[in-house]
C-alpha cells in the first residue's frame, strides 16, 4: 500500500478521468461518476452482493451509516456516499436509472 497516493504537488492537479481503457478523452467528475462509478456499482450490487442486498432489503428497519450522506451525482461538494446509493437502490431510486 506503499505509493498509491497521487499527490498533486508531484503530478499536478488532475485533469479528468479517462473515458474507457483505452480512451483519449477525459471527463469531468460528474461525468465520470455517471459513467464510470454510478454503473460499476450498481453492476456490483445486482451481480456480486446480491444476495446481502436482499437480506437487507427484507429487513423493516435499516440504518445505514456513513461519513456522509450525498446520494446526488450532481453534487460535487462532497464525495458520494455508499450508503446514501446502497439506500437509493435498496428503494427503487437509484439516480438517473430505474432498477432492475
Amino acid at each position: 500500500m506503499i505509493g498509491i497516493k497521487r499527490t498533486v504537488r508531484r503530478f499536478g492537479a488532475v485533469l479528468g478521468h479517462r473515458a474507457g481503457l483505452q480512451g483519449t478523452t477525459l471527463l469531468d467528475y460528474v461525468a465520470a461518476r455517471r459513467q464510470i462509478y454510478l454503473p460499476t456499482y450498481r453492476w456490483v450490487l445486482e451481480h456480486r452482493v446480491s444476495d446481502l442486498v436482499e437480506t437487507l432489503r427484507a429487513e423493516e428497519n435499516l440504518v445505514l451509516l456513513d461519513y456522509t450522506a450525498n446520494g446526488d451525482p450532481e453534487d460535487t461538494s462532497t464525495p458520494l456516499s455508499h450508503a446514501a446509493l446502497l439506500a437509493l437502490h435498496l428503494t427503487g431510486r437509484w439516480p438517473g436509472i430505474p432498477v432492475l
